[in-house]
């Protein structure tokens, strides 16, 4: 099977650590044919960022002497009054595909707008597709204050950060005991007749992190993206990852093998996520698994903005 084209999904609210996360795509050893910048906001200092770093990126992948084209779109449109993760990452795949990026065999690598992809992130995703997974699972080493403050935009773009040597021990040896558990997990499934497994294993199990993690496009096609009536914080991912665990979707286990590194900032995690509206819709057992508002039929919203953005391209077009 040959290898597939690989897509970035990054949703964001925030510039934070955008910079940081975009410059880690320049020095990937497979880069991506396209990236989606897709916003729960409007406001313009993401806009600025992407106008004035992405073609520094693109530059910074033509000094390790790669061509690339470095098709990047931002999809934005007004903060609704409550967090739409769900929706914002659909606004983005639909605008991969309005503008013809999207091939049935590709891959959409989902990470958040405060991850660094280690250098052979995307490569290794490609490479397990090619082999015929369809859903990968991914995690993240998350970097505390002080070591998230050693990767800085200059410092990937000029290849001078190691991310390899930021990641604590402990949460590497706890990566990979969490790694062998979802490894059983899948074995388990495989072994247990389907009403069994069913009955024993937790529908979502192994968890997909909407953090990092990578879907063929006919398996998102397939559930229809994401549930868009997952609003606040939480549970859109443990839902996605269920959906496609009920479509049968091959899962890959990458949680210790692909890297990416979650750089700090102050948490805005629910004290208990067990009494929010977001845990009692996950809780139900009626949900389908082609999600009623996903990818082709969104809850209401004001229309996009969808623009390009890189070498050649005006701002606003």
């Amino acid at each position: 099977m040959p290898e597939p084209e690989v897509h970035v999904l990054i949703p964001t609210h925030t510039p934070r650590h955008l910079g940081a996360c975009l410059a880690g795509l320049a020095w990937q050893t497979k880069l991506p044919r396209s990236v989606a910048v897709t916003c729960d906001t409007d406001d313009p200092a993401i806009g600025s960022l992407l106008d004035e770093l992405w073609p520094r990126v693109v530059e910074a992948a033509h000094r390790r002497d790669r061509t690339w084209e470095g098709r990047l779109v931002h999809t934005f449109r007004p903060h609704q009054g409550e967090a739409r993760p769900a929706q914002v990452r659909n606004n983005g795949l639909r605008a991969l595909e309005s503008a013809g990026w999207l091939g049935e065999g590709d891959v959409v690598v989902g990470i958040d707008g405060d991850i660094v992809l280690d250098r052979t992130a995307l490569a290794a995703h490609a490479a397990r597709a090619a082999r015929g997974a369809e859903v990968i699972l991914g995690q993240r080493v998350c970097l505390d204050q002080s070591r998230s403050s050693h990767v800085t935009v200059e410092g990937v773009l000029s290849d001078e950060v190691e991310l390899e040597s930021l990641a604590a021990e402990s949460e590497l040896k706890a990566l990979a005991e969490r790694h062998a558990k979802f490894e059983r997990i899948v074995r388990q499934k495989a072994m247990l007749p389907a009403w069994l497994a069913r009955r024993v294993i937790r529908a979502h199990k192994p968890k997909l992190m909407s953090a990092h993690y990578a879907v063929t496009v006919k398996r998102c096609r397939e559930v229809n993206g994401f549930d868009e009536e997952f609003t606040g914080y939480g549970y859109e991912d443990d839902d996605f990852g269920r959906r496609l665990h009920a479509v049968g979707s091959r899962v890959s286990i990458a949680v210790a093998e692909i890297r990416a590194y979650h750089l700090w900032h102050p948490t805005r995690l629910p004290g208990d996520r067990s009494v929010t509206p977001e845990f009692r819709r996950f809780a139900r057992k009626d949900l389908p698994a082609f999600a009623v508002h996903g990818w082709r039929n969104p809850m209401p919203q004001p229309e996009p903005v969808v623009r390009l953005v890189g070498p050649g391209v005006t701002s606003g077009a």
